[in-house]
């Protein structure tokens, strides 16, 4: 049987949400998987699977602009109990250079991206979205949660000089040798993003509400030796007690290179490896975790990400 290539679906997109345009550095995946319950009876076994809900997420990993921060960091100063969709909606659109625009109607960062600062790689690692339907809005209705279009893409604001690559400066308090430390291969930045489906009996999922938040930073630094780290662990003296707060004794730990500005705020060292070997470098990747600073009672943000120092 013949084939018309143009019915072969292949090529590129950008991704537009919160007012920016993301370009990926691989592909982008649109990923939709119902979730079921089986129906059985003792005689026949499973009978019939029946859809509670579809859940549509959207993944990719940005080529790696410092730029559009709010939008891909956008739980950093968020209370604790907030959901993650609002009254109005936020759509999402990956238009491709064919000209087919799919947009979610009502979506939301589920992932904030890994964060990795080095001359060998790209700043930014996976994103990840996902789709609701709309607010207020029957899960019936036409275009309650996509709609596909078409539409020609007419876009240039991509610029090569905007992905980052560049050594960093860490510097933990003000005191040497901690108060800056080159690395030996740039710096890790994860998120543990805590969220919980918000759900109803006739809508399924409707939105998420955040539930918690760890921000943990990770590299070897240069220029520490045996015993700073072991004393920065405080494993013994005034103030190891059993049951303290890791945090007692905790400074921000900043990260800066050239605009990229990188905040963890009351940053304390959880893991502090030693490796003895031929080969192998003395400190390894140093752990810190971040902890939340109340000031009458209200909690602080647990990190700051942006152009600018804050």
């Amino acid at each position: 049987m013949a084939i018309d290539v143009t019915t072969l679906l292949q090529g590129p997109a950008i991704v537009r949400f919160g007012g920016a345009t993301f370009y990926s550095r691989g592909e982008i995946t649109l990923s939709v998987t119902h979730r079921t319950v089986d129906v059985e009876t003792d005689r026949f076994g499973k009978v019939d699977e029946r859809v509670l809900d579809s859940d549509v997420r959207v993944r990719f990993t940005p080529a790696g602009e410092w730029e559009a921060l709010g939008v891909l960091f956008p739980w950093l100063a968020v209370p604790v109990g907030s959901y993650i969709t609002g009254a109005g909606d936020s759509p999402l659109v990956i238009h491709t250079v064919q000209g087919t625009r799919i947009t979610l109607h009502n979506a939301a960062v589920t992932r904030m991206p890994t964060i990795r600062g080095s001359t060998r790689r790209p700043l930014l690692g996976e994103v990840e979205f996902t789709a609701f339907t709309r607010n207020n809005t029957a899960r019936s209705a036409a275009a309650a949660r996509y709609t596909v279009d078409s539409a020609p893409l007419s876009d240039a604001s991509f610029n090569p000089q905007a992905v980052v690559m560049q050594p960093y400066t860490l510097a933990w308090g003000a005191s040497a040798p901690w108060d800056a430390m080159a690395t030996r291969d740039g710096f890790t930045l994860e998120w543990s993003l805590g969220l919980s489906p918000v759900e109803t009996d006739r809508d399924g999922v409707v939105t998420q509400q955040i539930t918690r938040l760890e921000a943990t930073a990770r590299a070897a630094v240069l220029g520490v030796t045996e015993a700073d780290v072991l004393q920065r662990m405080l494993l013994q003296g005034a103030g190891a007690d059993r049951g303290r707060s890791l945090a007692d004794g905790s400074d921000n730990l900043v990260i800066t290179g050239d605009g990229v500005h990188i905040r963890l705020y009351a940053a304390a060292l959880r893991s502090g490896p030693q490796l003895f070997g031929r080969a192998a470098a003395r400190i390894g990747d140093l752990e810190w975790v971040a902890s939340r600073v109340f000031e009458a009672g209200v909690p602080g943000p647990l990190a700051y990400v942006g152009t600018a120092a804050p």
